[in-house]
């Protein structure tokens, strides 16, 4: 049987209702939506600092896969609480930011994915998706995922088989050229935007790098030798 392709659900107005934390004694070791002990919380718990309360690991989001000009550079960009810019997806730029609540509060839709291209952060997906397999097809209007092993094909609109899937340094398949399936060198790392994979000087190169839906796209500009390209952001 064909797996089937996972859905997503498009969130819009969430607000977030937390129960709050009254006792001394639990507020004091960071029990979850507790005051955070001095930036700590119990085991299994994180932080989120916009708020200072401990939060379930399974809750935040937290990667620095933000741009790496933005990523890192003492100023939050992921547009969450006390961000100063909102160029990268929610929870991307971890350093700057700290860790973030995700915004997929439906059960039936835990899993936040930042790899969603095109779509605002508000894009949460069934609990078995397998957030490296997101594609969005040309001519689509939403997003398509698979389940761990598997890939979207969007000629034949289903999933089949992910030959990058075994190496999870290299997990997500970007297919950019007609022999993609089995060539074996379309195999790229997390945080990979595909629409920028291209051959350049006979190397298969890509940007890395998450941007808000609003952001300008990164582009791969090829140089002389593939250790001359760059991945820019369009003035």
């Amino acid at each position: 049987m064909k797996p089937i392709v996972l859905s997503f659900l498009v969130l819009g107005g969430i607000a977030v209702v937390t129960a709050s934390c009254t006792d001394p004694e639990r507020c004091r070791i960071g029990t979850e939506e507790c005051v955070c002990n001095n930036g700590a919380c119990e085991a299994g718990l994180v932080c989120v600092t916009s708020e200072n309360l401990c939060v379930a690991t399974s809750g935040v989001a937290c990667e620095d896969s933000c741009f790496f000009e933005w990523n890192g550079d003492g100023v939050c960009d992921d547009g969450g609480p006390d961000s100063r810019f909102a160029v990268c997806s929610l929870g991307t730029d971890c350093t700057d930011c700290g860790p973030r609540r995700h915004p997929c509060v439906n059960p039936e839709f835990p899993t936040f994915c930042p790899e969603t291209p095109g779509v605002g952060v508000e894009q949460c997906w069934e609990a078995n998706a397998d957030c490296d397999t997101i594609t969005v097809c040309p001519g689509d209007t939403g997003p398509s995922a698979c389940l761990v092993g598997f890939r979207y094909d969007c000629v034949a609109e289903t999933c089949v088989a992910n030959s990058c899937a075994a190496d999870r340094d290299f997990p997500v398949f970007c297919d950019f050229e007609p022999d993609c399936a089995t060539s074996g060198e379309c195999c790229f790392p997390t945080n990979s935007d595909c629409r920028t994979a291209t051959r350049c000087s006979g190397a298969p190169l890509v940007c890395n790098g998450r941007t808000a839906q609003d952001a300008r796209q990164i582009e791969l500009q090829c140089g002389a030798t593939p250790l001359q390209s760059v991945c820019v952001i369009p003035q």
